[in-house]
């Protein structure tokens, strides 16, 4: 029975669906639950589908963003304002807390306003400083290489950079 019901949500495309699932955090239990007697299947599917989770509780959130970070293999980022979001803000690859309490500990990145409107500014400097790292590896790996084919040419010619 439960890899019928693998198999029928798998077989859902996001896009053909005209409809969103939402998941409570009653229903996410049940699927840890089949999720712990060895079938990761359900949990998974459902996951794969499902828009909206509600009314979980600290140790789903962090399971929820687990499956999606492990489980799919994806990159997860977590927006949290409370200390039941902390556990999700540590397990996400990026955490961005919504308040000045408890979760800003939490976090790695905190918003001085209540909204995600900052989430966009964040991701925007994260893909700067990506870029900068990149350059700065590309200058470095250049400039040795530019050197040590200076010093092979000066040995080449018998002389040395001292001479």
């Amino acid at each position: 029975e439960e890899k019928q019901v693998s198999a029928a949500v798998a077989s859902l495309r996001r896009e053909e669906m005209d409809f969103e699932v939402a998941v409570t955090g009653a229903a996410f239990g049940q699927l840890q639950i089949v999720q712990r007697h060895g079938s990761q299947g359900p949990l998974k599917a459902v996951t794969l589908i499902a828009r909206i989770f509600a009314r979980m509780s600290p140790e789903q959130k962090q399971a929820l963003v687990e499956t999606y970070g492990e489980g799919h293999g994806l990159t997860v980022g977590m927006c949290g304002d409370g200390a039941n979001d902390c556990g999700a803000l540590k397990a996400a690859h990026v955490g961005l807390s919504l308040s000045e309490a408890e979760a800003s500990i939490a976090a790695p990145f905190t918003s001085s306003t209540p909204n995600i409107a900052p989430l966009v500014t964040l991701m925007r400097e994260g893909r700067a400083a990506l870029v900068t790292s990149i350059s700065c590896f590309k200058f470095m790996a250049l400039y040795s290489s530019i050197q040590f084919i200076t010093v092979l040419r000066l040995y080449q010619v018998n002389t040395n950079m001292s001479d």
